[in-house]
């Protein structure tokens, strides 16, 4: 859905709260927003029409009273030929409709960003609206070869062409915040690039990056994620609350697993868990198993049940290579982390690895995993649902129910290292391979979740 003007109208792009304070009416002339000194002819949709549902949803809300001086428009038509000949009108339409009708209207952008396949796909550009085919219960051969044809790279070029924007699968991917956003984005991006390219069939798949553990798995629960790499408390707390079903987890020198730490400054003074009492101590997150989880069971079998009364203050840094950093500089008296990111930050600050001392070492417990959701909602799958006994020859790569989509992104990642391109991918996450991972994999963790008195089913983000 994009916002467009007369084709004589100067100005090239909008805010949304430039578009907002137009059609309220509170800014009335193009003057106002860097054009002409020309009166604005707001044009709008009939309430019951789907632009104008979509235009309240993405940006009025439900509550907004546009401009009673605006021009409402009941057929999509309407509004292309009111763009075309009221001078410096200004409306919204559909690209595509627009594109086929070879409307000579002006596209604005959106907060420096227009409508363009890429802008939609990367989620800068804020306005769309989705279409989907409907297919009888009872199709025929030819109409599903038909429905796979528009699901094929001719059929998707064809919409491309027509100003619309394909998309059959989005694989949203989460990962944790174990360290800051930019170096998460570094490590996964190449990963998402590969996916993206590999699965061999229309995907678009986007990495999501979110500031805390909680988020991650609020996002699973409500369904706005579909995959992610959690660490084992985090893969424990999803299974409980969303339901995952783990692929891959990735290797290093034959290790595919990681510690916890409890580590303090080696001229703090402190030399043993009892020094630790009074002091000032960090954890990660609640929802990891080294930055949480390993701490709370090390005091208990030490016989402290209640830390808060233990400690002095407590201060929760989000990620494991904040924490080490805290502790570095004194922040923090102690903390603790996982092994693995200790070993991230020594690569470009190897002073802070040298200052710190180790008190306590957790057993091991699985790598951070690949996970994917069990309730996939794309469209293919319910499809297939609907129509189980569709002909399938012809139908190339396209997965027919989730566990096929698992199949298939656990074979990409477990023979990544088998190409010089896999190889690159893996470099960038810092691994040499990937293994396949499942639940039994997490056993530990269990364990560790039941010592520590922890019901998975009971966190809140």
């Amino acid at each position: 859905m994009v916002f467009a003007a007369h084709r004589d109208v100067s100005v090239r792009g909008l805010s949304r709260q430039q578009l907002l304070d137009i059609y309220s009416g509170k800014i009335t002339n193009w003057q106002q927003v860097g054009g002409r000194d020309a009166p604005i002819t707001v044009l709008d949709r009939a309430e019951h029409t789907s632009l104008k549902i979509i235009l309240r949803q993405q940006l009025l809300g439900s509550s907004f009273t546009v401009t009673p001086r605006a021009l409402v428009l009941e057929r999509p038509d309407d509004m292309i030929s009111s763009l075309d000949t009221i001078e410096n009108s200004v409306g919204y339409v559909s690209f595509g409709n627009a594109m086929l009708a070879g409307s000579d209207v002006k596209y604005m952008t959106i907060d420096g960003f227009g409508p363009s396949l890429d802008n939609f796909r990367t989620r800068r550009y804020p306005f769309s609206r989705p279409f989907g085919f409907l297919v009888g219960p009872e199709p025929s051969r030819d109409t599903m070869r038909f429905v796979q044809f528009m699901y094929g790279p001719e059929g998707q070029r064809l919409i491309e062409n027509g100003g619309f924007a394909p998309v059959t699968m989005d694989l949203i991917i989460a990962v944790l915040p174990e360290q800051d956003l930019l170096a998460q984005e570094q490590r996964y991006a190449p990963l998402v690039d590969y996916l993206s390219q590999h699965l061999g069939l229309p995907t678009t798949v986007t990495l999501e990056l979110l500031p805390n553990y909680g988020e991650v798995i609020k996002a699973f629960q409500e369904g706005r994620v579909n995959g992610a790499f959690l660490g084992s408390l985090a893969f424990a707390l999803a299974c409980a609350q969303a339901g995952v079903d783990p692929i891959a987890r990735p290797e290093k020198d034959g290790i595919s697993q990681y510690r916890g730490l409890i580590v303090t400054r080696k001229d703090s003074g402190i030399r043993n868990w009892t020094d630790l009492k009074g002091r000032s101590f960090g954890f990660v997150d609640k929802a990891t198993t080294a930055g949480y989880l390993y701490p709370l069971i090390f005091l208990r079998e030490k016989g402290v049940n209640k830390p808060e009364e233990f400690f002095g203050p407590i201060a929760y840094t989000g990620s494991h290579d904040l924490l080490f950093i805290k502790v570095f500089e004194g922040e923090l008296d102690a903390g603790a982390a996982k092994d693995l990111m200790l070993e991230e930050v020594a690569k470009t600050r190897p002073e802070v690895k040298e200052a710190l001392r180790v008190l306590a070492v957790s057993p091991p417990v699985p790598n951070n995993a690949f996970v994917l959701r069990r309730e996939l909602d794309f469209p293919c799958f319910r499809c297939h649902e609907m129509i189980p006994d569709v002909p399938t020859e012809g139908f190339g790569t396209l997965p027919r129910q989730p566990e096929e989509l698992n199949s298939m992104i656990g074979e990409l990642l477990l023979n990544l290292h088998e190409s010089p391109e896999g190889r690159a991918v893996l470099d960038a996450l810092g691994a040499d391979r990937f293994v396949r991972t499942t639940v039994d994999d997490v056993r530990e963790v269990n364990r560790l979740i039941e010592e520590g008195g922890f019901d998975p089913a009971d966190y809140r983000p």
